[in-house]
């Protein structure tokens, strides 16, 4: 729906217009797709050194990443999509697009998955509120898609703990209740969600894992050691997990992270260093045998 939309607001109603992805790779999808769709229309030309596209009455998309949100400043514009926009860091949204959209009272199309409630839940929320008349809040699950047959939903289901089937499929906000551990808020000791102090250096690491096992991205405070962010998920695809890795780090900026370059690994770092996430790779020891 965002794709075709944002195409006819470049074509018929001259907009200037971005969609913002995550990460480079997750963008260069969504590059690849609008290139597939532009070829059938006559009025649209395409760019690929820029990632741009721009329609014979003066509209216009460009493709960007918000792994270096600095370089998003600047534009004006009259539509943006942000794609995956719970996993990005919230001063994309508030910091960054928001004022680029204002001189030309621009509009703005959210698409994600739920991450929890963060800051697009609070926006989710806004569009429920009759109160905010901007706003407009849209949730559909998979079992709408009319391009996925619903056994194959199903099948997912059978194999997919509960948690994860809720965000990731039903397209839930997910708390407390559906945590494996519960109480963790009430219990923290720490701010719920810390920020990043200038100056301050950051350094991290990250433990692979898919289907059983979570992969697990930490952060700390080099200087006190004290652990400032984890992330932690399973039964997500690569690109998504690379996604969420690419997003904590756009907020937090670590100087490097370690990551085990094993079977697993060696692709999802290749991946990860191509969209500029400073992640370093290492080999664990093998087993000493004792006689």
């Amino acid at each position: 729906m965002g794709k075709w939309l944002i195409l006819d607001y470049a074509m018929n109603r001259n907009y200037a217009c971005w969609w913002v992805s995550p990460t480079y790779r997750m963008a260069s999808q969504v590059w690849r797709d609008l290139k597939r769709m532009s070829r059938n229309f006559e009025q649209l030309t395409v760019s690929q050194n820029e990632m741009r596209i721009d329609a014979k009455k003066g509209g216009s998309i460009e493709i960007r990443s918000a792994h270096l949100p600095d370089v998003l400043r600047g534009a004006g514009l009259n539509f943006v999509v942000l794609d995956e926009a719970a996993f990005m860091p919230p001063e994309i949204w508030g910091e960054i697009v928001r004022p680029m959209l204002s001189d030309k009272s621009g509009g703005a199309l959210f698409l994600s998955t739920p991450y929890g409630r963060n800051w697009f839940y609070d926006l989710y929320m806004a569009g429920r509120d009759r109160r905010q008349q901007e706003w407009r809040s849209f949730q559909y699950t998979s079992y709408q898609n009319p391009y996925i047959p619903r056994e194959e939903i199903d099948s997912i289901r059978a194999a997919t703990s509960s948690s994860v089937f809720r965000a990731e499929y039903m397209a839930e906000f997910l708390d407390d209740d559906g945590l494996v551990f519960r109480g963790i808020h009430a219990a923290a000791t720490a701010p719920a969600h810390p920020r990043p102090l200038e100056g301050r250096l950051y350094v991290g690491g990250i433990d692979w894992g898919r289907s059983r096992d979570f992969t697990v991205i930490t952060l700390i405070d080099a200087e006190t050691r004290q652990v400032v962010a984890v992330e932690r998920f399973n039964q997500v695809g690569w690109a998504l997990q690379r996604g969420r890795i690419a997003a904590l780090c756009a907020l937090w900026k670590p100087a490097y992270l370690w990551a085990e370059e094993n079977s697993i690994g060696a692709v999802n770092l290749e991946a990860l260093q191509a969209d500029g996430v400073p992640v370093r790779p290492f080999r664990p020891l093998p087993p000493v045998k004792r006689r």
